[in-house]
């Protein structure tokens, strides 16, 4: 069963994660936070349940959605409407960086450095970069104390990270030497041509070495710069629960995406009536099969806040048992709504809720 994070990472972002930017994005609107804090910056994605800004004058931001009141989110997902989708192929993506990067990746296999095909891999959310610097006495610090938790981000489903190691100051020869020796799990920037990508420019220190996570388009989340062997522990922790939160299936992200969710429906729907749209599985498929109940009906009475307050009406063709009963209700009372909509106004509802477990067919 995969493991789901709370994400430490969500405390460190609700202030912006402030780094150098390439000027192309730096320009933008006016926003205003949930603690009445303006900025200013260009609306570029909602990752997962965090928005992403490009900020004035060259900085990136982002923060949890629920750090943003429902209008400005909605203004964001207005924004940020055209920003490319995540392309199924990465030999087809759009954005900046990772578009940018095709073509210019190497992996080591059996001690060689041979080109890194990226075609047929989903494009990735998250994009970590590795600066290692052959000048910098202490940049074996972030080498080594990469080591694990990359390895780990790559048993992950593609599509999620890509780490990607960059040297500077090293020869082709030095470079290949340097990572046969640690033997690293990531893929790697070809030291020729690295001049190539101007997107990374403004990031490959002139001094020391440092880590960054960007969004697909090259815009900065959050960075670790000349860090200490606590300080890449403290990157790559903040790394794996920033991703593990983006998985939809992660039931710790499910109330942020039903905030955001809820602000992109009032932005689409500033009249008229919109129903309650479920986040999430309240009940996993397979649960109940012990139990041989395959299917039920409940009515769940949804709050303007999302919550469920009442779970009425449960029916089943099976017997279900007060005991079962008792544990089915509180569990759907945990079930996280988008709320219904009046008028561009979130308002108290009912949602029909059907549970159907199909009994597997014999092959």
């Amino acid at each position: 069963m995969r493991k789901f994070f709370r994400a430490s990472v969500i405390g460190a972002l609700s202030a912006a994660a402030l780094i150098l930017l390439p000027a192309n994005l730096a320009h933008g609107e006016e926003w205003t936070d949930t603690q009445g804090k303006t900025f200013k910056g260009t609306a570029v994605e909602a990752l997962g349940p965090f928005a992403v800004f490009a900020e004035q004058p060259t900085v990136g931001r982002c923060l949890p959605v629920q750090a943003l009141p429902l209008a400005e989110l909605a203004r964001f997902s207005v924004a940020a409407k055209n920003h490319p989708p995540r392309a199924d192929d990465w030999a087809e993506a759009k954005s900046a960086l990772t578009a940018e990067l095709r073509g210019h990746l190497e992996k080591m296999q059996q001690q060689k450095l041979v080109p890194f095909a990226v075609d047929g891999r989903p494009e990735p959310a998250v994009v970590v970069m590795v600066f290692l610097n052959k000048d910098a006495g202490d940049t074996w610090k972030l080498l080594w104390g990469s080591m694990e938790p990359i390895g780990k981000l790559a048993q992950l489903p593609p599509g999620f990270v890509e780490c990607i190691a960059y040297g500077k100051n090293y020869s082709p020869s030095e470079w290949l030497s340097a990572i046969k020796d640690a033997g690293a799990p990531w893929s790697l920037v070809r030291i020729d041509d690295e001049p190539a990508l101007t997107t990374l420019g403004e990031f490959v220190p002139r001094k020391g070495y440092r880590a960054v996570a960007f969004n697909r388009d090259g815009v900065p989340l959050f960075g670790a710069f000349d860090p200490d062997e606590d300080a890449v522990k403290e990157f790559w922790k903040k790394v794996a629960g920033f991703v593990a939160m983006l998985e939809p299936a992660n039931p710790f992200s499910w109330r942020s995406r039903a905030y955001l969710r809820t602000a992109e429906k009032i932005a689409a729907h500033p009249g008229g009536r919109v129903e309650p749209e479920l986040i999430g599985h309240a009940i996993r498929p397979g649960s109940l099969a012990r139990t041989n109940i395959r299917a039920f009906d409940a009515t769940l009475k949804v709050s303007v806040d999302g919550i469920v307050s009442e779970v009425a009406g449960l029916t089943s063709e099976a017997n279900i048992s007060p005991k079962l009963h008792e544990a089915i209700v509180t569990t759907l009372k945990k079930a996280v709504f988008v709320p219904a909509l009046e008028n561009g106004r979130p308002v108290a509802s009912e949602f029909v809720y059907r549970f159907r477990d199909e009994k597997p067919t014999a092959p």
